[in-house]
């Protein structure tokens, strides 16, 4: 493992288990108010994701980080996901990040092909190249396919110094 690697690992490992220890803790980070929405929202979603809006999705990501239960979060959403066929790119954004502050780095590599395959090369679909990049070469040692989607694009995702 290259040092750099091993500090990344490192770094997201000791990111998980600070934010475990905390919720393991009871140490609560958001007002009631916030904890009962996100809850509800949650059940909500998870119950019916087809009934789920694009600002319902926005709002439990969002929630889900300022909570400390991004995973909750990502159950929810992957199921609003597989009900919806043609999610706004800005959903998938947010999902992209979601799935790598979880680590699951295999949803977020899927995602943003997603993501790149429904965006045009604006914006930050460089950003997302760069997390599927590293997603892949990091943690679930593909570089094959790596390799392949990059001489597919060509340079069309290398805006960013990160995906360069």
């Amino acid at each position: 493992m290259t040092g750099k690697r091993f500090i990344t690992l490192a770094g997201a490992t000791v990111a998980a288990v600070l934010l475990l220890g905390s919720q393991a803790a009871g140490q609560d980070t958001a007002p009631s108010g916030i904890s009962s929405e996100f809850e509800t929202l949650c059940a909500r979603i998870s119950k019916d994701p087809g009934s789920a809006t694009e600002a319902d999705i926005i709002k439990i990501l969002d929630l889900g980080r300022k909570r400390g239960k991004p995973y909750g979060a990502s159950l929810a959403v992957r199921k609003y996901l597989a009900a919806k066929t043609n999610p706004a790119p800005s959903i998938l954004r947010k999902a992209i990040d979601n799935a790598v502050l979880v680590g699951d780095f295999q949803t977020a590599a899927a995602r943003c092909k997603t993501y790149l395959a429904s965006e045009r090369p604006e914006g930050d679909a460089s950003e997302v190249a760069a997390i599927l990049y590293g997603a892949q070469l990091d943690f679930l040692d593909a570089a094959d396919d790596t390799y392949r989607f990059m001489t597919a694009v060509g340079g069309k995702y290398r805006g960013s110094i990160h995906a360069r």
